[in-house]
């Protein structure tokens, strides 16, 4: 299935939140592609319009009380429906969350989305948490975190983007084991500081650790362990490890804002720089090989751009102020 019923800009309020009542209505469905998560992404960073539509819908979500399953039956079956009959019907349980009823009926396909975990942040956004038993995780641009403690360990799930984290012993004395579980693995944390960045690229993706401090033992699915020591990084699947060593530079330079190139296609650095930004930033293949090298700022990535430009021969073209283009000069 594909979703096209809305466009990607909103005329107004009203047309973002109609457009962002078809999004809801495509995750409810249960049958939303890779593709479909993607676009949706793609609409909330077009306009700030957008996001705000789609953050109304997530408040109403989280005043939910109870639902009647019956009630959630039916709109699960009408988000199948046409654009306007999935709306009316989505708007049935929305609009009740003043009193307690929200959109439960989705709750499970938004969760595994990362929409409704416990930790998120938005796009160029950066979050600090201490944990309950004081180990400290960061959360980057566009990340998802769900927690999991229980008597017998310590588990994070990471659902979308990546985290920095420093582990602290186990205050309960009970040694209970710091996990942190991907879709293509487990990572256990050995007294250590280390992070995690999620793959966005389907079942064949590969995730990727790399580690500060300590060691950080990774477990993939259906494949062998392999301790991974500090200084290093992983990549793993679903069923292998390739471990190399880190640069000097590469101590989890976004926890400080910035965004480290050595020798990277601009076409590579430009999709980084783009998880942090709102709207589309589009590399011109005429200039995706040139080569980028330095320390750059992500929370004004604006500058970032000045300095691209002064540095190579391009040009940062705008469209409008959520479509910008960098070229040939």
């Amino acid at each position: 299935m594909t979703h096209t019923a809305t466009g990607l800009l909103a005329a107004d309020p009203t047309e973002a939140l109609d457009q962002a009542f078809d999004w809801m209505a495509v995750l409810l469905s249960g049958s939303a592609t890779e593709a479909e998560h993607q676009a949706l992404a793609a609409w909330r960073a077009a306009d700030a319009r957008h996001e705000e539509a789609w953050q109304q819908l997530m408040q109403m979500q989280q005043r939910l009380q109870a639902v009647p399953p019956q009630l959630a039956s039916r709109t699960l079956r009408t988000a199948r429906a046409p654009a306007a009959g999935r709306r009316k019907a989505l708007r049935v349980l929305a609009w009740g969350a003043g009193t307690g009823v929200a959109l439960y009926a989705g709750h499970g396909a938004l969760e595994r989305s990362g929409q409704l975990a416990a930790l998120h942040t938005g796009t160029g956004e950066r979050r600090e948490h201490r944990l309950a038993d004081g180990s400290v995780v960061t959360l980057d641009t566009g990340s998802a975190l769900d927690l999991r403690y229980t008597a017998t360990e310590r588990r994070l799930l990471l659902r979308a983007g990546a985290i920095h984290v420093r582990t602290a012993s186990d205050p309960a004395g009970a040694h209970r084991p710091f996990i942190v579980e991907t879709p293509r693995g487990t990572l256990q944390a050995l007294g250590t500081r280390f992070s995690v960045r999620l793959d966005g690229g389907g079942a064949a993706g590969r995730d990727r650790v790399e580690v500060f401090e300590g060691a950080v033992a990774v477990a993939p699915l259906q494949g062998p362990s392999r301790r991974v020591e500090a200084g290093e990084w992983a990549d793993f699947g679903a069923e292998t490890v390739q471990a190399g060593v880190l640069p000097p530079q590469g101590d989890a330079a976004w926890t400080r804002g910035l965004l480290v190139a050595e020798r990277m296609r601009l076409e590579d650095f430009l999709a980084e720089l783009s998880r942090y930004r709102r709207g589309v930033l589009r590399c011109d293949p005429a200039v995706a090989g040139q080569i980028v090298s330095g320390v750059f700022s992500l929370d004004d990535s604006d500058a970032t751009l000045a300095a691209l430009q002064g540095a190579l021969p391009v040009r940062v073209r705008r469209t409008t102020r959520f479509w910008v283009t960098v070229g040939p000069a």
